[in-house]
């Protein structure tokens, strides 16, 4: 239905759940067949062809669609050893082995077009030999022709030890094996790594070896160690270097952050969270920091052999640290004084805008409660005036009380409105005290140890 992706998802799922039947991989070629993806088409069915499927269609599809991809014929040529060479192709995807073929030579089929391959041959006492190959063409046949160096035979043997202590796996440039205490390994004459393992890392231990000798590796001294060091300042450099048994030495170093730690409050020194360094060996050493700021200082550690050590730093002897407190306390004592200031000013204004406001809220109040008396008197001496006959000395004593209440609702008015001036004057203020005090700390910035540098 040309869904091709949904059915190449499908068969792929098919293939991986039943791997020796044939069918799955037909299916496989198909989609990929489907998606243009010719070389995927051709290896499904190759593989499908390997697990017994026979069918005229499929034998047609794979011999259209191998022609469009490239194959590579490998000689090497080693006169006067008996060494058999293994050769392997690293493609853009993944690595491919050839087939021998009757007349010596190694083919590599199938191979994708328009790609940089590395052709690596390789074997025990050859020195290793990598190529690289042009982009092939569709339906190239191209050829080529390696001579690597024969540089001997060597064997490594493994001391006694206790096998719990640590696992040894030798690195060679035939591949890695992992090798036993007591063992005898032969390996190509070259240099060979010792990966030394254990619960605290990996040591990498080079050993030379001459071909036709045997060398004999002890791995105790070279069982991973590890050191926690405390109170490190945070954008340290920090480095440990150890001297072992048997000319085992290490150098480890890292980059402590700087952002990351509590602050000594006394100091302004910010200290980093404990520094865990493994892959260590056991025995004497140092322990250095080097600080923008505070300078170096160094302090002598004895590591036990394949176990967990810890150590603190004594970060306060560091030259740099009384010029960083002196930074620290300016910094601190005008920090302190930018907000006080800032509370300061901002209390006063504050209380400004509450008291302004609370008396004139108070006259307000006062005012309504006159003007509410004014208009009661209006109305009684209204009334009194409207008998029969008028009630004259009521319409004067209301009239009198009319004017007292007037008089009242002004004055109050007038002063809930000087009031309300100085409560919005107290609330600008507010902000504006506000607004400033936190210009000034922003101005002034958080602590930053950097700012003693150059001090």
């Amino acid at each position: 239905a040309g869904q091709c992706a949904a059915a190449k998802a499908a068969a792929s799922e098919f293939a991986l759940a039943q791997p020796k039947l044939a069918d799955g991989y037909r299916f496989l070629g198909d989609a990929a067949r489907c998606a243009g993806q010719t070389r995927e088409a051709v290896l499904a069915y190759r593989r499908f062809k390997d697990r017994g499927g026979a069918e005229a269609s499929v034998d047609l599809m794979l011999k259209g669609l191998a022609a469009n991809l490239a194959t590579l014929v490998v000689t090497v040529s080693m006169p006067g050893t008996d060494v058999l060479p293994l050769a392997r192709l690293e493609l853009p995807d993944a690595m491919q082995a050839p087939s021998p073929r009757a007349d010596g030579t190694l083919e590599f089929a199938d191979l994708p077009t328009g790609a940089a391959l590395t052709l690596a041959v390789f074997g025990k006492g050859l020195r290793p030999t990598r190529i690289e190959v042009a982009p092939l063409s569709p339906g190239e046949r191209a050829e080529v022709l390696v001579e690597p160096e024969y540089v001997g035979l060597a064997r490594v043997r493994i001391a006694a030890h206790e096998p719990a202590l640590c696992g040894t796996t030798l690195v060679t440039p035939d591949g890695e094996v992992q090798v036993e205490q007591g063992s005898v390994t032969e390996v190509t004459a070259a240099e060979v790594v010792a990966l030394v393992t254990g619960p605290h890392g990996t040591v990498e231990v080079p050993l030379e070896v001459a071909p036709g000798a045997t060398i004999d590796f002890d791995p105790t001294p070279w069982v991973p160690t590890a050191i926690t060091i405390v109170d490190v300042p945070a954008g340290s450099t920090l480095r440990v270097f150890v001297e072992g048994m048997d000319g085992a030495s290490l150098e480890r170093a890292v980059q402590v952050p700087a952002s990351f730690g509590a602050l000594d409050a006394s100091t302004g020194v910010r200290i980093a969270p404990p520094q865990r360094i493994d892959s260590l060996v056991g025995g004497v050493g140092g322990v250095f920091v080097q600080h923008p700021v505070l300078g170096e200082g160094a302090a002598s550690v004895v590591l036990e052999f394949g176990a967990a050590n810890a150590t603190t730093f004594a970060w306060r002897q560091m030259s740099g640290v009384p010029r960083l407190a002196a930074a620290y306390e300016r910094w601190s004592a005008a920090h302190s004084l930018a907000k006080r200031r800032t509370q300061n000013r901002t209390g006063v204004s504050i209380g400004v805008a509450v008291g302004a406001g609370v008396v004139s809220g108070i006259l307000w109040g006062v005012a309504a409660g006159a003007g509410a008396t004014a208009d009661g008197s209006k109305s009684a001496a209204l009334t009194a005036a409207e008998t029969n006959p008028p009630d004259l000395a009521a319409v004067d004593a209301h009239r009198t009380d009319y004017d007292a209440a007037v008089a009242r609702n002004r004055g109050a008015a007038i002063g809930g409105a000087i009031s309300a001036v100085f409560a919005g004057a107290g609330i600008a203020l507010t902000v504006h005290f506000g607004t400033r005090g936190q210009k000034q700390l922003r101005e002034l910035g958080p602590w930053d140890p950097a700012q003693a540098e150059g001090e």
